[in-house]
């Protein structure tokens, strides 16, 4: 009875690895197709996406205006479409994930960060202010914004045309 359950989850655990292993291959195979199909982004040379959106990246990151931190986040859907890479992949791959998971490092700053009390929830009498709200927003959006653009590159790029660049672009700025 015992070697049967042993058995049972040694086959159960192989499965799932090779069903994971087969998911990580389409989703390769999948990058891989898209960036070698005709777009925008995947006609420009390598490098200047890395730069082009590097420096995207790090204007979201800094940006002290949530409309312009949205700016860049249109532009990055926009590059997207122009891309012919679909909202749905965006969606399924970094939206969704990269929303919940921050959300929930945000949620803290809500009740925490000090300042102009807008609501109070009932029951826990916790404070909700305005200053948490804003900074919650400011990192939801920036971390959407830098994922959407990271997550771009990588579609419309194949892999080893991202390190190439990478490595070229970092030999430039480095003295070693």
């Amino acid at each position: 009875m015992f070697q049967r359950a042993a058995r049972r989850r040694r086959k159960d655990f192989v499965e799932r690895t090779i069903a994971g292993l087969l998911g990580a291959v389409e989703s390769a195979l999948s990058a891989e197709t898209l960036a070698k199909a005709p777009g925008l982004l995947q006609g420009l040379d390598p490098r200047v996406k890395v730069v082009g959106l590097m420096a995207l990246l790090i204007a979201a990151v800094v940006a002290q205006e949530i409309l312009v931190i949205a700016a860049i986040f249109a532009c990055a859907v926009a590059l997207a479409v122009l891309s012919k890479v679909p909202l749905r992949v965006l969606a399924m791959r970094e939206w969704i994930g990269v929303g919940v998971f921050t959300g929930f490092i945000a949620l803290p700053a809500i009740f925490t960060t000090p300042g102009s009390v807008i609501y109070r929830l009932p029951l826990l009498d916790w404070p909700i202010t305005t200053q948490g709200l804003r900074s919650a927003l400011y990192l939801v959006a920036r971390a959407e914004t830098a994922a959407t653009l990271a997550l771009l590159l990588i579609l419309c790029t194949p892999w080893t045309h991202v390190l190439k660049a990478l490595e070229s672009c970092m030999c430039r700025w480095c003295w070693w």
